[in-house]
């Protein structure tokens, strides 16, 4: 999850999703980390709380990060662990500093990679954003019908999106720019 002018993009979905990688490489290129693998949406407000940890990468995408973005820092890569390779990457001293400064929700993205993938951005409606994020949400059922009422509030106050890239992140940060700007716009 990260943020710009103001607003958080959320970026949820399946393991495997590529949302980790997206989320790395948006934030060594401007973008406010919020937090990797979690949302965490303040009861009350319906603002979303920063929690910036470590971005934890796999794989191909420890390399790719590191050789996009060769001022990232990381920590030693740990092989043959249940998810294959992994490795952190230190959220920004910024990030941290700014961890008081909560964000209104702005945009959801569901992104998929694949490698031969045609760039896709598809609108999707709330109904369809409200089941999926209900799925990925491990708090969702303990609340009962309050965790019913704030992500009913949170969809309401997001635009959806399923996203289709293959790793080209300059298309991805400049569609997001764009999705970001037409909500801090209205």
């Amino acid at each position: 999850m990260i943020e710009k002018h103001g607003y958080a993009l959320i970026l949820p979905g399946e393991p495997g999703s590529g949302k980790s990688t997206l989320c790395a490489a948006l934030v060594n290129s401007g973008w406010r980390l919020l937090s990797d693998e979690l949302t965490l949406i303040e009861r009350k407000t319906g603002l979303i709380v920063p929690v910036p940890r470590p971005i934890s990468l796999k794989n191909q995408s420890i390399d790719l990060i590191k050789n996009s973005f060769p001022q990232a820092l990381f920590s030693r890569t740990v092989h043959d662990t249940t998810k294959g390779s992994v490795a952190l990457m230190k959220p920004s001293v910024d990030c941290v500093t700014d961890m008081d400064v909560k964000v209104l929700p702005g945009v959801v993205v569901f992104p998929k990679y694949e490698k031969d993938a045609v760039f896709s951005l598809q609108k999707i409606n709330k109904a369809e954003t409200f089941m999926k994020l209900a799925d990925l949400s491990f708090n969702y059922p303990v609340l009962g019908g309050e965790g019913f009422d704030v992500l009913t509030g949170f969809v309401e106050q997001c635009k959806a999106y399923h996203f289709e890239y293959n790793g080209d992140f300059e298309q991805a940060m400049t569609c997001f720019e764009q999705l970001v700007m037409e909500v801090s716009e209205q």
